[in-house]
């Protein structure tokens, strides 16, 4: 078998299933000596079978279907991947928030506990009314006070 011979009709043959063994013996013997006839085989063989593979998804509506969902589901995996980034960024920082706010909110309570227990212990001590008003708003002034530093320390 010479190129000429190869390239004009046994490469048809040999795709279309009408080669006999020693044709087909004498085909491989020759691309594996003639790298041109090799690359020449290999890319008809790839416009071969892609001619075939479309005629199979397109020759029926069914495998028409086939093609367009896998095609759909190609166009859909950028956005299946930012759904999936979007979603686990919200539910990190929803737990940060949660974990804020329950921090947040158990430090109000301990700054009115503390506040309550100063000012219960500030009344229990002396009564501000014998004391006189002066006193009195001096105390309240420094419970106050001390209010206020419990909060900024906390800061």
């Amino acid at each position: 078998m010479n190129c000429k011979e190869i390239n004009e009709s046994i490469m048809d043959r040999y795709f279309d299933n009408e080669l006999n063994a020693d044709e087909i013996r004498e085909l491989r013997e020759h691309l594996s000596n003639c790298s041109q006839c090799s690359s020449d085989f290999k890319s008809y063989r790839k416009i071969v079978d892609f001619q075939k593979t479309r005629l199979s998804l397109a020759s029926s509506s069914i495998g028409r279907d086939k093609l367009v969902k896998k095609l759909k589901r190609r166009k859909a995996l950028p956005m299946q991947i930012a759904i999936g980034f979007a979603a686990i960024t919200l539910s990190f920082f929803g737990t940060k928030t949660y974990m804020d706010f329950k921090n947040i909110d158990n430090r109000y309570k301990m700054i009115v506990d503390k506040s309550v227990e100063m000012m219960v212990s500030t009344a229990s001590s002396e009564n501000p009314v014998s004391k006189g008003i002066k006193s009195a708003s001096a105390e309240i002034e420094n419970t106050t006070e001390n209010i206020i530093d419990l909060v900024n320390d906390e800061e």
